[in-house]
């Protein structure tokens, strides 16, 4: 009688059964042995030629014929592939998720609602909003966007930069501006460029040394105003042009 605890013989792969897992595996040989399944119920390394395969990665190893549900594929470098590129597929759907996601939303307690509100306009300006920022003037700005310019105009067919702060000030703050860029820049008390927060005017110089530009400020050095070309479009500070041309940024009194 054998002993309980003599491994029972293994018997190599019978020629239907080799050729069903060849038929889904790719034939090349590896590290000089290859797996092979045996009476006893369990899989062991034959260093037979021709029974040399490869299992492909891409393919489900239950599949196979004949092959136990249980089987594990023991082979490292394809389990660390196959996690690998499963926490590079994680971290990349929650970063682009999160990307224009408002700060401390969930601390504030905003609304659905307001999430969604927030989050759409974060999208839209390129601008990562908070969920304080004031909704009227992020919704007028978004209903002049791309409007083009035309010198001295005032209307929705071209407008020009004073004309565009104007009207933004009269719907959102209930506030009558001069018309000119310099006139209102004798209507502001000046605030330094780490204090700026949103609603303040920027004003630039142009040839001559004159005030000739006016912009609101919104947040992160982003501050919405009409260009020539473009029209009404969001800028930055930080680009070569509008730093070489900045004067002075000032809050308008009854504003704050």
């Amino acid at each position: 009688m054998r002993d309980k605890h003599t491994p029972a013989r293994e018997r190599p792969l019978t020629p239907a059964a080799k050729d069903g897992y060849n038929a889904l595996s790719r034939g090349v040989a590896q590290s000089g042995s290859a797996l092979e399944w045996g009476s006893s119920g369990r899989w062991f390394k034959s260093s037979r030629p021709d029974h040399f395969f490869y299992l492909s990665p891409c393919r489900h190893v239950h599949a196979m014929i004949g092959a136990p549900h249980h089987f594990e594929t023991k082979n490292p470098v394809i389990k660390k592939f196959f996690c690998l590129f499963f926490c590079l597929a994680v971290a990349c759907a929650i970063s682009s998720c999160a990307l224009f996601k408002p700060a401390g939303v969930e601390k504030q307690g905003l609304s659905p609602e307001d999430c969604a509100f927030y989050s759409t306009y974060s999208k839209k300006f390129g601008i990562r909003f908070a969920g304080t920022e004031n909704k009227e003037l992020l919704r007028t700005i978004d209903d002049w966007m791309g409007v083009p310019y035309r010198l001295g105009g005032c209307s929705k067919s071209g407008i020009d930069c004073s004309c565009f702060v104007q009207m933004v000030y009269s719907g959102v703050f209930g506030i009558e501006l001069r018309r000119s860029s310099c006139d209102m820049f004798g209507d502001v008390r000046m605030v330094a460029a780490g204090d700026l927060r949103e609603g303040d005017l920027l004003f630039l110089k142009g040839p001559g040394n004159k005030i000739s530009h006016v912009g609101i400020y919104l947040k992160d050095n982003k501050f919405v105003h009409v260009t020539t070309a473009r029209g009404v479009v969001i800028s930055s500070l930080q680009e070569d042009y509008y730093r070489k041309y900045f004067h002075a940024a000032g809050r308008v009194a009854k504003n704050g």
